[in-house]
């Protein structure tokens, strides 16, 4: 097998989102800090932008691909696709979370601007090198893109 290259999240994203954002929020909204009754409001509402968060480190790692294969590995596991069995795009507005389904399989990875690697750039051109080779477009679902991979793409142990 060819070599992978891999990336990861951005550490700043990771701090900003599942720490600053959610412990000023929860602070405000169990009164621990002084405010107006509209900081509570803001506050439950970051507390569940904190459970998000959580979904989103218990769903999202680690992007590795190369020529042949598109992988993501996380805290649930490790799943994998070939980019010959992708037959769908889909990602959010905002670009953030990406779905590939194909085959039964389903991955979903963080987008490209949330990467940290050496390798991005190689990494985008082979992603946009083999959409365009398969004539795959992205579509934009709010809701594809909240699902998490499944066990049809899932990697056994010791493979």
């Amino acid at each position: 097998m060819e070599q992978m290259m891999r990336a990861r999240m951005s550490l700043a994203i990771w701090a900003v989102v599942a720490v600053a954002i959610p412990l000023s929020g929860v602070l405000s909204a169990f009164g621990l800090v002084e405010g107006i009754g509209w900081q509570k409001l803001l506050g439950l509402f970051v507390f569940f932008l904190f459970i998000g968060s959580i979904a989103m480190a218990v769903g999202f790692g680690t992007v590795w691909l190369n020529e042949s294969t598109l992988e993501a590995r996380c805290l649930l596991g490790r799943y994998r696709i070939e980019w010959d069995e992708i037959e769908r795009l889909w990602r959010d507005n905002s670009g953030l979370n990406w779905v590939v389904e194909g085959h039964g399989k389903r991955v979903a990875i963080p987008g490209p601007s949330l990467w940290k690697s050496p390798h991005k750039e190689a990494m985008i051109r082979i992603m946009k090198r083999n959409f365009v080779e398969r004539d795959i477009k992205p579509q934009i679902s709010e809701y594809k893109t909240f699902l998490l991979s499944n066990r049809a793409a899932k990697i056994k142990k010791g493979e």
